[in-house]
C-alpha cells in the first residue's frame, strides 16, 4: 500500500532524535512507487530521487530504503558530484556505513542501479539525425561529472539513439514479453539451484572467488577477453563485472561454460565508457 509522508517518517524513525531531519527532508525528494509496509521498517520497490538530494547521508538512507529493490537515477550528471561519488562503497558491497560521534551503524544496502543520462547538455552527441550544438569543452566538462570509479561499477552501458519512424511502422517480428519472460526465468531459476550452498544466490552478487570457481570460459574466450582488457585499458574491477554479465549471458543461451560470444556480448555491453570517457 502506498505509505503517506507522515507515516514514512513515524516508521523510518527508531528513537533517533539526531536523524529527523534526514528522514523529513527525505521524504521530500523521493518518488516512490508501490511501498509496502513491513512489521520492521517499510520495503520500497522503486525508488527515484530527485535532484535535490544533496548530502551523503541522505544518499546512504535511500539506498537503505531501496534494498532488494531498484533505484532510479534519471539525468545522472545533474545529481551533485558528492551525491554520486557516495554510492560507490554501497553498490561494491552492498552495504553502508554510517559513522556519528554516538557511534556506528552498518545497514543493507543492496539494490539495482539504474540510471540515464544525455551525453552532452544539449542530448545530441553522437546521435545518427541530430546534429549537437555543444562546443567539445562543454560535452568534456558535462562527461567529468560522472567519475570512472562509479562507471566501473555500473555492469551493463549501452547507447540508445532515437528510434526512426520507419522502425516504429515496421512490422519487424520480434519475441513477445511471455517468450523473454520464460528465458529469464529459467535463468534465475539456474543461478538458484548453482548457488544453493553459497552465500550468494545470483550472478550479481558473485564474490571473486565465486568468479574464479563457476565462470569458466572456453579458450577463445578468456584470450578474447584478455585481448580487450589490454586494447581498451580494462580494469580488475571491470573485468569481474564482464565476466558476470558473460556467466548471465551464457545462462540466458544455456551455455555451461562461457562461450566467446558470451564474452563478445557482455564486451558490447559496456562500451560507453570507451567510446564517451577515454
Amino acid at each position: 500500500m502506498n505509505i503517506g509522508k507522515e507515516q514514512f517518517f513515524l516508521t523510518g524513525i527508531q528513537n533517533c532524535e539526531g536523524e529527523k531531519l534526514i528522514f523529513v527532508q527525505l521524504c521530500a525528494v523521493l518518488s516512490t512507487t508501490r511501498c509496502i509496509s513491513l512489521r520492521r521498517g517499510i520495503l520500497i520497490d522503486y525508488v527515484e530521487p530527485q535532484y535535490v538530494v544533496v548530502t551523503d547521508v541522505m544518499t546512504y538512507y535511500i539506498l537503505c530504503f531501496t534494498w532488494a529493490g531498484v533505484l532510479f537515477l534519471d539525468e545522472l550528471p545533474e545529481y551533485q558530484r558528492q551525491t554520486l561519488e557516495a554510492l560507490r562503497q554501497p553498490l561494491e558491497d552492498g552495504f553502508v556505513n554510517v559513522t556519528r560521534i554516538s557511534g556506528q551503524a552498518r545497514y543493507q544496502s543492496r539494490c539495482m542501479l539504474v540510471a540515464s543520462m544525455n551525453p552532452c547538455p544539449c542530448g545530441n552527441h553522437g546521435s545518427k539525425s541530430k546534429p549537437c550544438r555543444c562546443k567539445p569543452n562543454e560535452i568534456k566538462r558535462y562527461l567529468a561529472r560522472i567519475s570512472g570509479p562509479l562507471l566501473d561499477r555500473i555492469d551493463i552501458q549501452v547507447e540508445m539513439d532515437a528510434v526512426e519512424l520507419e522502425d516504429i511502422r515496421g512490422k519487424q517480428e520480434q519475441e513477445d514479453t511471455v517468450t523473454v519472460q520464460k528465458r529469464v526465468v529459467a535463468a534465475r531459476n539456474l543461478q538458484l539451484e548453482r548457488y544453493r550452498d553459497e552465500s550468494f544466490f545470483c550472478n550479481a552478487q558473485m564474490p571473486q572467488e565465486g568468479i574464479e570457481t563457476y565462470c569458466a570460459m572456453e579458450a577463445g574466450a578468456r584470450a578474447m577477453l584478455h585481448s580487450a582488457m589490454e586494447k581498451f585499458h580494462i580494469s580488475m574491477r571491470t573485468y569481474s563485472r564482464i565476466c558476470k554479465v558473460a556467466r548471465t549471458v551464457a545462462d540466458l543461451s544455456g551455455h555451461a561454460i562461457i562461450q566467446p560470444q558470451d564474452i563478445a556480448e557482455a564486451i558490447h555491453l559496456r562500451n560507453l565508457d570507451g567510446r564517451y570517457w577515454r
